[in-house]
């Protein structure tokens, strides 16, 4: 089982589905959020991440918006969250569980040397540790099964000779193989 490492977020990570700029119209953030499917957006400046957008966000200025009784909603700047967590690529899943944990954001921006990378999804974390959790299963029956033909083999001349006597030749070839069957 040492060969299975612990996964990170690189390993289950997406491409932004797209990203925002701080003087782009909040409608057609709004907009872009809603066709593409996703809770939050990256917004950048200078390729820097400098906030993100979030459905939450979304909905304030709208409920805003319908509030005031106004027809403009400004920018995503005047609506996005300034304060985030993101986390590293190189993050294992209980450092990523612990931030997702610890926020209310459903995503978080990968970020390396201070440039997006990727997107981690709370439900795309779950399934990561699920096909791990299946990857350990897998490597444990392995084990179980090498260890198992391993404590079959005989031990001694008698039992060599015994097991000799009543096996055929397949299963001796079985038994005595140094190759994981």
């Amino acid at each position: 089982m040492s060969d299975l490492s612990l996964p990170t977020a690189r390993d289950w990570m997406r491409p932004p589905a797209f990203m925002l700029a701080p003087g782009d119209d909040v409608f057609t953030a709004i907009d872009q959020l809603v066709t593409a499917g996703v809770p939050t957006a990256a917004v950048l400046e200078h390729g820097r991440i400098v906030g993100i957008f979030t459905e939450k966000d979304a909905l304030r200025a709208l409920s805003h918006l319908l509030y005031d009784a106004t027809a403009e909603a400004g920018t995503v700047a005047d609506h996005m969250s300034r304060s985030f967590t993101s986390c590293g690529p190189e993050m294992d899943f209980f450092r990523v569980s612990e931030i997702f944990l610890g926020c209310n954001f459903p995503t978080l921006p990968v970020v390396q040397n201070e440039k997006l990378v990727g997107i981690v999804e709370r439900s795309a974390l779950l399934a990561a540790v699920e096909q791990y959790r299946r990857k350990l299963e897998i490597a444990r029956s392995r084990e179980a099964a090498i260890a198992g033909r391993q404590a079959d083999r005989p031990r001694g001349i008698g039992a060599f000779q015994q097991a000799a006597a009543h096996t055929t030749r397949e299963q001796l070839v079985r038994l005595f193989s140094r190759r994981q069957n």
